[in-house]
C-alpha cells in the first residue's frame, strides 16, 4: 500500500535499505559510547549500566545537532555512490 502511494504521488525511494548504518546517526552515538565506556572497562553488569548512563549524560546538544546536520551530506554521498559505503 505504501509503495502504491509513493508511486502515485511521485515519491522516490532510495534503492537500498533505510537501516543502512550510514543513514542512521545513532550508529555514531553507539560508537562513541563504546569508546568512552571501554576507556575503563566495566567490572560488573551494574557498573556497566552506571557507566553507560554516565556517558550518555555527557553527550552534548552540539554533538546531536552535528549528527542531524550531517544527514544532507550523508544522503548525497549515498546517492552518488549508489548506496555503497561512505565514511561516516
Amino acid at each position: 500500500m505504501s509503495k502504491t502511494f509513493k508511486v502515485n504521488n511521485g515519491i522516490q525511494s532510495l534503492p537500498w535499505p533505510s537501516q543502512s548504518p550510514d543513514c542512521n546517526p545513532i550508529e555514531n552515538v553507539w560508537a562513541l559510547m563504546k569508546l568512552k565506556v571501554n576507556t575503563q572497562p566495566p567490572t560488573s553488569i551494574n557498573n556497566f549500566f552506571v557507566r553507560i548512563k554516565k556517558e550518555w549524560k555527557t553527550l552534548s546538544i552540539e554533538f546531536a545537532e552535528k549528527l542531524v546536520d550531517s544527514m544532507e551530506k550523508r544522503v548525497q554521498l549515498l546517492i552518488e555512490r549508489k548506496g555503497d559505503y561512505i565514511n561516516y
